[in-house]
């Protein structure tokens, strides 16, 4: 299966240099890596508290360099801005 992804150039140059070093392919050394990394035996995160979740509004931008605010009137978008700055 292809997968398309961005990763750190850094990253991305020590799996190439790994893969010429023992003759591989990259999406060898790459899958290997993946393997290796432990992903259903890591617990997950607990919430730290019974708070719900805080829902973020969904900015679009076009184009043109406009954004766009989901659902949120200009005045609305200010205020949820104003609060979130209170709240830390």
């Amino acid at each position: 299966m292809k997968v398309t992804i961005d990763l750190p150039e850094d990253l991305i140059l020590d799996l190439k240099l790994k893969a010429v070093h023992e003759r591989r392919k990259l999406k060898d050394v790459v899958a290997e890596r993946l393997r290796a990394t432990p992903t259903q035996s890591t617990p997950r995160r607990q919430p730290k508290s019974q708070e719900p979740a805080q829902s973020l509004p969904v900015l679009k931008a076009t184009a043109k360099g406009k954004v766009a605010v989901a659902g949120l009137s200009a005045q609305q978008m200010s205020d949820w801005i104003k609060q979130q700055a209170l709240d830390d």
